[in-house]
């Protein structure tokens, strides 16, 4: 068994050379880069819709409570928190949806060929083909390592931010939501009852 891993192993190293394998990683997290965005997308239509209809429904919505002042007054306060946290939620998908810019430069020691902050950095694109031709592999792993990791760290970001606008649709958007329609129930059946 351990010698079919180490087999694998070394076939792997003999197929991909460390560049290639580098921008394979790279691709993968440009990928979920992408689909991030996507989801964040989804996140601000649903924001959007659930913050619209309550704004916009608020006093048609009030009068299904009949003469129940306190389910009046509950249901006013949850509809204000959930349109608060539809708020608080497109303010953090914001923070996905914001292109992630940041690439590590260290003045005298490195400075990417491959980040586009960077190669517009350099005043004719003469200057950057001069610079790209001098660089030798291990210059080029160095950049696809550091670039790598730059991506890594934006992405975690991202997703940790995603995590956290589903959080408050979950708790601060259709928590309250249901908790209206648990209301309304709960005044059909006391006036049911009388």
């Amino acid at each position: 068994m351990k010698k079919d891993i180490l087999k694998n192993e070394q076939s792997l190293k003999t197929d991909l050379n460390t560049s290639d394998f580098l921008w394979k990683i790279i691709n993968r997290f440009d990928f979920y880069m992408g689909s991030t965005n996507t989801k964040a997308t989804v996140v601000v239509a649903f924001n959007t819709f659930v913050f619209s209809a309550i704004i916009l429904k608020w006093r048609e919505l009030l009068p299904f409570f009949g003469e129940h002042r306190t389910a009046i007054f509950v249901a006013n306060i949850l509809m204000i928190i959930a349109a608060m946290a539809s708020l608080a939620s497109l303010t953090v998908t914001y923070f996905v949806i914001n292109p992630y810019l940041k690439s590590p430069k260290i003045p005298t020691s490195y400075h990417s060929k491959l980040f586009f902050g960077h190669v517009s950095e350099f005043i004719k694109p003469e200057e950057y083909h001069e610079c790209v031709k001098a660089c030798n592999d291990e210059e080029w792993v160095k950049d696809l390592c550091f670039q790598a990791h730059a991506l890594a760290d934006g992405l975690a970001n991202k997703f940790k931010l995603m995590k956290l606008a589903i959080l408050i649709i979950l708790w601060g958007q259709l928590l309250p939501l249901a908790l209206i329609l648990l209301i309304k129930l709960s005044t059909i059946i006391i006036d049911a009852s009388k």
